[in-house]
């Protein structure tokens, strides 16, 4: 289809009455507006006779064109200008929410009560590893695996220390029943209580 074809055409769809009706907003703010678009765009008479279009038919299709990205730029300009924006606050919030290992132990023993013995012994594990962050003998973080915890522990603790061997038991018997799939028992917390215990004991 050649160019000139394409312009008539378009001009012919523009010159419809459903693109041709009277703004809601008064006709004066419109010319003020569009006097201001060529004041800082001096090509735009360019543009119109580029087109065969006036200025405000072309404002009025660029403004269909950008319509449905208007809620992604209202969301991007929003989380821009917006520095105390909801996500950041729940992150903080969840931050400082953060469980205790004297919590996680409280979960355990709800477990417990419960007869969910599998859970307590997972929170008696979580709440070893809370132990140790808290006193900075744990530096690896969340990521870290339970071998790098335990290379961490003998480097700072020493492999004779009672409470190591304490967490390296305590270890393996939550390793043998949470990816083991192994039945966890009331006699498997309680010996992982008081493993936890000699872990607090051979820290003071």
């Amino acid at each position: 289809m050649e160019f000139e074809r394409l312009r008539i055409e378009i001009r012919e769809i523009m010159a419809g009455p459903e693109f041709n009706y009277e703004p809601w907003w008064r006709q004066d703010w419109l010319a003020k507006i569009l006097d201001f678009f060529r004041r800082i765009f001096p090509g735009a008479g360019l543009m119109e006779e580029f087109f065969g279009l006036p200025v405000e038919t072309l404002l009025k299709w660029i403004g269909l064109l950008l319509l449905p990205f208007l809620p992604f730029l209202l969301f991007r300009l929003g989380r821009n200008f917006f520095p105390g924006d909801p996500w950041k606050r729940e992150e903080r919030k969840a931050a400082r929410t953060k469980n205790t290992w004297q919590e996680l132990k409280r979960k355990a023993e709800e477990a417990a009560g419960g007869g969910d013995f599998l859970y307590a012994l997972r929170f008696l594990y979580l709440s070893a590893l809370e132990f140790f962050r808290a006193r900075q003998l744990l530096t690896s973080g969340k990521g870290g695996t339970d071998r790098v915890h335990l290379k961490e522990l003998a480097l700072s603790l020493g492999e004779g220390n009672r409470s190591y061997l304490a967490f390296q038991q305590l270890v393996g018997l939550f390793q043998e029943k949470w990816y083991g799939l192994r039945e966890c028992r009331p006699g498997d917390y309680h010996r992982a209580e008081k493993l936890v215990a000699v872990i607090g004991e051979g820290n003071h």
